[in-house]
């Protein structure tokens, strides 16, 4: 409604029909029955508001630990709790081709020749006939034991299961490594987003103390009648939305951390924070080819399918076996002893009986179900096969697409630098002219906006970069700067 009319007055006055005198004093009484700006309010408020953050921020860095990049890595690496699944897989998988292996060895076990081994045997026998009775009883004691051995030292299947056995486990330590790398990828981005985040608070925080400062002097001069109600507007406008700004940043940073925590698999009452603030991490050397090739010849994901594959192989190759005979060395005895009393006698009988020899088994003919599993593994080995190369394509676009953010982060990085310093520039010299006034408060919100712009560019820009870099080992497989070289050698192998 104030708009409207506001409008209409400097319509009647432009036709004539109003005197300019009148507008200025329709003006003075709107203005009058508006509510004035405070500056003791504004800028109590607004410090309050900032406050109850900064005191949550106290109150988490008090409880958190610093720790660097590569310390972080290592924390990731021992602490993180899908990481340790992945592990315990490959260790399963390690005694499956331990036991695998033992089947080299021969098997003993003891056995009854006689039911029970170890016993108390009875009998009682009554007999009636027409003129007499009897009655005859036995009572002896059974030891009866019996141990037997057997070796197959001609066992066809043997040789394939203990490979299919040994691709398992590497394809179990494949997707543990894959899984490595994916976390610590992980770790790194929410370590370099921990880091971003506090230093867009730290570079809004300067901002919005520059425009307290502003907000001051145009309190003072809007007091002495030299600045109008509009511009002190502009100016208070802009301060409160760089203040909900920075609440998004503290917001974003609180999360971050929280994040961080989780990637790492710390516990509820541990928090880490970086040690050092954003800056360039790292650099790529390699050209786009070289990292492609390096990517198709290092990366987990394809050998994984291939080993799977080669696993199938070995497992037909099992099943087609199974038709063969076996061959084992097989040798046998057992002792046998009974004491005690037969028929009113009393006595000892004992017996030792071995045996060796070799024994055959075979299986000639199942029906054909072992040859249509063998067929089964061997489409099972074809599918594994397209996977590899499904993963092929895949990983060459990873490549590309982290290889280009990587060029074009490195250019962006120095852009926004440049523009960051340029608008700092612009800012001061802003401020000093319309301190001397010989500027306007137009040019002084526009240099404060594009100041803020360039800040949050120059930030995402180091953040990028740094992530692009990270991504580049990651999907290239190549070892991580400043890790230990047996980081990623932390499994049983036979």
């Amino acid at each position: 409604m104030r708009r409207f009319v506001t409008k209409t007055l400097i319509l009647l006055t432009l036709t004539g029909t109003f005197p300019l005198s009148t507008v200025a004093n329709q003006s003075q009484r709107s203005l009058s029955s508006t509510e004035k700006f405070s500056e003791t309010n504004d800028n109590k408020l607004s410090n309050e508001l900032l406050a109850k953050l900064k005191i949550y921020q106290t109150t988490l860095i008090s409880g958190s630990k610093k720790f660097s990049l590569e310390e972080t890595l290592i924390l990731c690496f021992q602490n993180n709790p899908n990481l340790k699944y992945y592990k315990t897989n490959v260790e399963s998988k390690y005694y499956q081709l331990y036991a695998s292996k033992l089947l080299w060895m021969p098997t003993i076990s003891v056995y009854n020749s006689q039911t029970p081994s170890f016993g108390r045997y009875s009998s009682k026998t009554v007999s009636t006939t027409d003129t007499s009775n009897s009655t005859s009883k036995s009572q002896y004691n059974v030891i009866t034991p019996g141990v037997q051995l057997t070796w197959n030292f001609l066992m066809p299947t043997r040789s394939p299961y203990i490979n299919f056995n040994l691709k398992q486990l590497e394809s179990s330590q494949y997707i543990y490594l894959t899984a490595v790398r994916n976390q610590l990828l992980s770790a790194q981005s929410a370590y370099y987003q921990v880091q971003a985040d506090y230093e867009l608070i730290k570079q809004y925080t300067k901002i919005y103390n520059i425009e307290l400062k502003q907000i001051t002097l145009m309190q003072e001069r809007y007091n002495d009648k030299v600045l109008d109600l509009g511009s002190l507007g502009q100016t208070k406008a802009q301060l409160y939305l760089t203040l909900s700004q920075l609440i998004a940043y503290y917001n974003q940073y609180f999360v971050s951390v929280a994040n961080l925590a989780n990637v790492v698999g710390l516990d509820e009452k541990t928090i880490i924070i970086p040690s050092s603030e954003l800056t360039q991490q790292g650099t790529w050397n390699l050209s786009l080819n070289d990292s492609i090739n390096n990517a198709l010849a290092f990366r987990e994901e394809i050998k994984n399918y291939l080993s799977l594959a080669e696993a199938s192989g070995f497992n037909s190759e099992y099943y087609l076996r199974s038709y063969l005979p076996v061959l084992a060395l097989y040798g046998s005895t057992y002792y046998s002893k009974l004491s005690g009393e037969s028929q009113n006698i009393y006595g000892n009988a004992s017996t030792t009986s071995s045996t060796i020899g070799l024994n055959l088994t075979w299986t000639p003919f199942d029906g054909g179900i072992n040859y249509q599993l063998s067929k089964s593994e061997l489409a099972l080995g074809k599918g594994y096969r397209s996977q590899a190369e499904l993963e092929r394509d895949l990983v060459i676009q990873q490549v590309r697409s982290t290889y280009s953010q990587f060029v074009s982060s490195q250019s962006n990085l120095e852009a926004t630098r440049r523009a960051y310093e340029a608008s700092k520039i612009g800012q001061e010299v802003s401020t000093v002219r319309f301190n001397y006034g010989v500027g306007d408060i137009t040019t002084i919100v526009q240099s404060l906006q594009l100041l803020s712009q360039a800040a949050s560019a120059f930030v995402q820009a180091k953040l990028d970069y740094n992530n692009s870099v990270a991504s580049l080992y990651r999907y290239t497989s190549q070892d991580i700067p400043n890790i230990p070289t047996n980081f990623f050698i932390n499994t049983k192998t036979p």
